[in-house]
């Protein structure tokens, strides 16, 4: 009888799915065809600038696709492209088609966060990602897909590596992934050297430092400003490396495993260490927690994607969960 009644239940969430794909076929078939021919709009002599001025439609920049036939996730990403204000009593809202059809919030949310990456508005995925506790007033960060997802979709849809901010918004997003390990190893595939070195200070890894300077060295491109970068952390006295805490003996290179790296290595790094107080402050707020005198010290993060908390995201009605538990 259970398994009858599951049975019932997704056919007619089924027939509810293909209902509203007549529909909306029926209406998007139409709306973008008058969005490619502007001949056919009725035309207001006395208003002639406001209608050179309107926004490109979401139809011309993103040609649409039939969608009989989509699947769940589909079709919530079609929905949350092009028809992500609808209201949920209209047949093409999003919120009406996961009330409709039982659709999870990890599901709603990877769809609308998906469609928003691929329509490049990324300033809507940062601000869902914030929140304000009511008791605090201060503002967390929390992906309702988790972080790995979030950096995958930069990837996927764009290239940080020629867009600066959103690059800034990648580094974010590796920096919030609770296995640093795993973000180390991501950040290094994707050649993002600043969320790579974040991750082995936050993992006291001082070889694991060495070899990635070596790997971006190797990269080629102009990658002096991230040797550079190394360099600096690898000064900053602030920082107590696991050879420090294990008292391995020192090395010009660092642990005693490096006194072995190839001499076309050597001298990449400058061993005076009492250099290090005065060039921790070039470093700006690179990192997230640094260890002085055996106490956490807490610090600003290198990437402040928003100086200002803006208000939580509306567009699609907020939510919670994630698509992917990466943390």
């Amino acid at each position: 009888s259970s398994e009858l009644d599951i049975l019932s239940k997704h056919c007619e969430e089924w027939a509810e799915l293909n209902r509203r794909q007549v529909e909306i076929e029926k209406l998007d078939s139409r709306a973008a065809a008058h969005a490619i021919n502007p001949q056919d709009r009725p035309t207001d002599l006395h208003n002639l600038n406001a209608q050179q001025e309107q926004p490109v439609s979401m139809f011309i920049k993103f040609p649409r696709r039939n969608v009989m036939g989509m699947s769940v996730l589909e079709m919530m990403q079609y929905l949350a492209l092009y028809h992500a204000n609808d209201a949920e009593t209209v047949v093409s809202s999003p919120k009406g088609l996961k009330k409709a059809v039982n659709v999870s919030e990890k599901l709603y949310w990877f769809a609308a966060f998906s469609s928003l990456a691929r329509a490049g508005i990324w300033e809507i995925i940062r601000r869902a990602t914030e929140s304000k506790s009511m008791f605090t007033g201060k503002a967390s960060d929390k992906s309702p897909i988790g972080w790995r997802p979030l950096l995958n979709l930069c990837y996927e849809f764009s290239d940080p590596n020629r867009d600066a901010e959103l690059r800034r918004l990648a580094v974010h997003f590796a920096s919030q992934m609770e296995d640093r390990l795993e973000a180390h190893n991501l950040c290094v595939q994707k050649n993002l050297w600043e969320g790579a070195i974040q991750a082995c200070v936050d993992l006291r890894d001082e070889d694991r430092l060495i070899d990635l300077r070596v790997a971006i060295t190797n990269s080629g491109g102009d990658v002096k400003q991230y040797t550079q970068m190394i360099d600096d952390v690898y000064k900053d006295t602030r920082i107590k490396w696991k050879t420090n805490l294990a008292h391995t003996e020192q090395t010009v290179l660092g642990s005693t495993r490096l006194a072995g790296v190839s001499a076309g290595v050597t001298g990449m790094f400058k061993s005076n260490k009492e250099e290090g107080a005065s060039s921790s402050g070039g470093i700006g707020g690179f990192f997230k927690k640094l260890t002085v005198g055996g106490k956490k010290e807490e610090t600003r993060v290198q990437v402040n994607v928003a100086e200002q908390q803006q208000p939580k995201n509306v567009v699609f009605g907020g939510g919670s969960g994630g698509l992917v538990d990466d943390d």
